[in-house]
């Protein structure tokens, strides 16, 4: 219980820090949003519960590989924004088609025997 305590306490920290950051510098808020605080953690506790490179090194490869569809979300969204379509619009639009590329994706991974 204290670990997920400590894991909603830091990505509520990186989000305030974010929306600190946004004020004063896009780049900075963009970093910080773009950390990849689940994956970080996960590995850490993975390494923290097993000791395994083996099992840190599988999972880092296909955090990898299932990454790339989401990368289609912040594609979407401002080309959206740019047709014209208003933000609370725009954002579950994004995310249906980001869903679209990651079940597409699953299915060419699946072809090629990754999935």
């Amino acid at each position: 219980m204290l670990a997920l305590a400590l894991k909603g306490t830091i990505a509520g920290l990186l989000v305030m820090a974010a929306l600190w950051a946004q004020e004063r510098s896009t780049a900075l808020a963009a970093v910080l949003v773009s950390l990849p605080l689940t994956s970080i953690i996960a590995l850490a506790v993975l390494w923290t519960d097993t000791g395994s490179r083996r099992e840190v090194m599988d999972l880092s490869w296909a955090i990898l590989l299932i990454v790339l569809p989401s990368v289609v979300l912040f594609i979407a969204l401002p080309l959206l924004m740019r047709a014209g379509v208003h933000f609370w619009v725009a954002l579950p639009l994004a995310c249906a088609i980001m869903a679209a590329a990651y079940w597409g994706y699953a299915k060419l991974l699946a072809k090629f025997g990754l999935g």
